[in-house]
């Protein structure tokens, strides 16, 4: 769960600077690389940059173009990688991860898909 941390501090850059650094370890932010550019320049490092749910969907629609098959089959890909986005436990992504990894590589229609950076 997010929470805009900065927003409830201040909605002035200025304001943010004069409370010093605030250390978390995962900033999360859209795809804009300028918002973590910004807040590290203000606030100090961070541990993990995550992308919001919403930026790795889209991402995930995105590559779907790499399936070479029907809507079926690239509804079944986007199933398969969307259920590992709503899974919240970190013990289950780990088992999961590789499973459909395979399961997209094993399959000639999704093997793009499944070999895409987005992993």
């Amino acid at each position: 769960m997010g929470i805009p941390v900065a927003f409830f501090i201040s909605n002035r850059e200025r304001a943010c600077q004069e409370r010093g650094e605030i250390n978390v370890k995962v900033f999360m932010s859209d795809d804009f690389p300028a918002y973590n550019k910004e807040w590290t320049k203000v606030m100090g490092e961070v541990q993990y940059t995550l992308l919001c749910t919403w930026h790795v969907d889209k991402n995930f629609r995105k590559n779907l173009t790499l399936v070479n098959e029907t809507v079926e089959i690239k509804s079944q890909a986007y199933k398969c990688i969307r259920t590992l986005l709503q899974e919240t436990s970190q013990e289950v992504v780990y088992e999961l991860l590789p499973k459909a990894i395979q399961q997209l590589l094993n399959n000639e229609n999704t093997k793009r898909f499944g070999q895409s950076s987005m992993f």
